[in-house]
């Protein structure tokens, strides 16, 4: 799992021989993976898929960016890339001739049936497992780190932290202490999870208490918080069996995906469950109704999913986060960061607006656009959306918030009708209408 240095990427590539040069890509890739070099495999094979000379050597490659998945624990999306690779490479030589590899990476990388509701622990046992073992500077061994990373809790927490159990090695393990702590000087994604797992250690004793309290409490909390996130919903929207509800350590987060919804034990013991479930079974709920595809492979992409995250994120908000948002000690700066986004969310909207009207013209620009959108509606669109959602809100009532659950798009035209009654300019222009229009015109469901 130890990622590799620029210089060591850079040594293998340097002076290549005549041989190296002419033999294919995919003979490159094995050999990394063969040398243990299985992060630099799996860049190598996913670059060299998208230049590949034909589709015997693209299936080539993708055996060995699946065979390096594998071997670093990638589990998470394995099932998803194994169809992919099937629909692509079906009747090619390469599932002949590399048969036997292509059948243990399908025992590696198939993952049993995740349960659809209910809660589960299991991901809880397997961090502590996880901590025992690398504070005593051993390494988990295959069946163990694999058992941590099938575990409900953990399949879901990799799909936003793909890492994860690089950063649990990193935290826990004496001899990658420099390392660590290398790592921890910067501010980044990455050391704020290692920080957030150390804190979460240390209270070891203090959350094996909480568990225990919240056992046999959870299934009644459960039920209060599908009926909080129902008064955002349509009536009806929760007439079905809760989503799986599942417990780990990964960072001061949780959040819903389709397979369930994963929360922090740290976090849920410093911030509460209720109200927090309630916002993620919102978001549950709510994309069951939601009009618009969630994701597709334009280049508008990205900026259609921060626009979608503004009618996500705001109306669940409206749960959870009052205005001013005031958070425990430890979590004064994200509170302090939310206030201050929230107060300016007409002039953010109003250069949203501007990158929109700038790729709505020119299609090569869409890429850009969204990188841009994405620094701009900070935390994952949360207080500019919640701004948007509480001013329909206040001028207009709880049913027309809810009437924008399926469409972000109508959301956005909500807001901007609030405002108008409320005496205020729309912060979008007739342009930026346009590409609003033509994106929901790609994005709509059939």
């Amino acid at each position: 799992m130890r990622a590799l240095s620029k210089f060591t990427v850079l040594a293998f590539f340097a002076a290549p021989t005549l041989a190296a040069q002419t033999r294919p890509l995919s003979d490159s890739v094995m050999a990394l993976n063969r040398a243990g070099k299985w992060e630099l495999a799996g860049q190598l094979a996913l670059t060299g898929m998208r230049t590949a000379p034909n589709g015997e050597e693209r299936c080539a490659l993708f055996v060995g960016g699946l065979y390096a998945s594998a071997r670093m624990n990638q589990f998470s999306n394995g099932p998803r890339q194994l169809k992919t690779f099937d629909d692509m490479c079906a009747g090619t030589n390469v599932m002949t001739q590399q048969a036997r590899e292509i059948e243990q990476i399908r025992r590696d990388l198939s993952l049993p049936p995740m349960p659809t509701t209910g809660v589960d622990w299991s991901a809880i046992d397997q961090f502590w497992m996880a901590v025992d073992t690398l504070s005593r500077d051993i390494e988990p061994s295959p069946a163990q780190w694999r058992a941590l990373l099938i575990s409900p809790g953990y399949r879901i927490a990799a799909i936003s932290h793909p890492t994860i159990a690089h950063a649990i090695e990193l935290a826990f393990k004496p001899s990658r202490r420099a390392e660590r702590d290398s790592v921890l000087r910067r501010a980044s994604e990455d050391s704020a999870t290692i920080a957030h797992l150390l804190v979460a250690a240390a209270a070891r004793e203090d959350l094996k208490r909480f568990r225990v309290a919240l056992a046999p409490v959870v299934a009644d909390t459960i039920a209060y918080a599908i009926r909080n996130a129902g008064r955002f919903l349509p009536p009806g929207a929760t007439n079905h069996a809760a989503p799986l509800v599942t417990f780990t350590m990964f960072a001061s987060d949780g959040y819903s995906q389709e397979p369930g919804i994963v929360l922090d034990l740290y976090h849920v013991r410093e911030d509460g469950l209720g109200d927090f479930l309630s916002h993620e079974f919102h978001h549950s709920y709510g994309s069951a109704l939601d009009r618009t595809a969630y994701a597709t492979n334009g280049a508008d992409n990205r900026l259609y999913q921060m626009i979608r995250q503004l009618k996500n994120e705001g109306i669940a908000d409206m749960i959870d986060k009052p205005h001013p948002l005031v958070e425990p000690p430890s979590m004064r700066w994200y509170a302090d960061m939310y206030n201050a986004a929230y107060g300016k969310t007409p002039a953010t909207l109003r250069v949203l607006d501007s990158l929109l009207v700038a790729a709505g013209t020119d299609s090569a620009k869409l890429v850009a656009a969204g990188a841009r959108a994405q620094r701009l509606l900070i935390s994952g669109s949360h207080p500019n959306g919640a701004y948007m959602a509480r001013t329909i809100l206040e001028t207009f009532g709880r049913d027309s918030l809810i009437a924008t659950v399926p469409s972000a798009f109508a959301f956005i035209r909500m807001y901007e009708a609030a405002e108008a009654k409320g005496g205020n300019a729309s912060p979008f222009s007739a342009e930026g209408h346009a590409a609003l229009s033509a994106m929901e015109s790609r994005h709509q469901k059939p």
